[in-house]
């Protein structure tokens, strides 16, 4: 079955991205095949992960601001999906994650900024996938854990100089994601009993 890219071609950044979560979303709703799983490779590495220039065809990686469009474009293309079982494919497809594949860490640093910006904008669509992809790759596994540790560089270590809206994106997490929130838990724990700090007052801004 052919897959028509002609218009991603075309497209410059940041509407590739765009174009290309659409596009991603319609290959994963055809029958599976190695071919398949080959074109929706190609579209996350030259659409939605990285820059592609139309004019002179190179592909190369996002810079750290193009890094926070790529995240801003992933949260409003996952909050409009309805669905929750085609949201849950597109997302674990786009953030799977190997060992042997070096695309890997800039993934999951992307999935961090990703999750950072759903608990600021209250972006439950993307904590809910979240939650399955960690139960998926397992709360305890060192993927999750990577995920979190942006999170809490983001959100824990807060400061008295901290914007008020982080300690209160905090408090609503548990309400507002509650599965997402108890494999936040468990993934912390397993973190930092490992180094041996308190958990509690780690996360304190949940609670209080």
């Amino acid at each position: 079955m052919s897959v028509d890219l002609s218009e991603l071609k075309r497209s410059d950044f940041p509407s590739c991205v765009r174009q290309g979560l659409r596009k991603l979303e319609e290959v994963l709703h055809m029958p599976p095949s190695p071919h398949l799983h080959d074109i929706q490779q190609h579209i996350m590495d030259q659409f939605i992960f990285c820059c592609r220039d139309s004019n002179s065809s190179k592909i190369r990686a996002v810079g750290p601001v193009e890094e926070l469009v790529v995240v801003r474009e992933l949260g409003q293309h996952l909050g409009k999906i309805v669905d929750t079982a085609s949201r849950n494919s597109l997302f674990i497809t786009l953030f799977h994650p190997s060992s042997h594949d070096p695309r890997t860490p800039h993934k999951l640093r992307i999935l961090s900024a990703l999750v950072s910006l759903a608990i600021a904008t209250h972006n439950v669509s993307v904590l809910e996938a979240t939650a399955v992809w960690m139960q998926q790759m397992c709360c305890l596994s060192g993927w999750s854990g990577e995920v979190c540790r942006g999170l809490v560089q983001d959100y824990f270590q807060l400061t008295p100089s901290s914007p008020p809206h982080f300690a209160a994106a905090l408090r609503a997490l548990p309400t507002m994601a509650p599965l997402f929130t108890a494999n936040l838990i468990t993934t912390l724990s397993q973190l930092y009993a490992k180094v041996g700090e308190d958990i509690y007052t780690l996360m304190q801004p949940l609670f209080c």
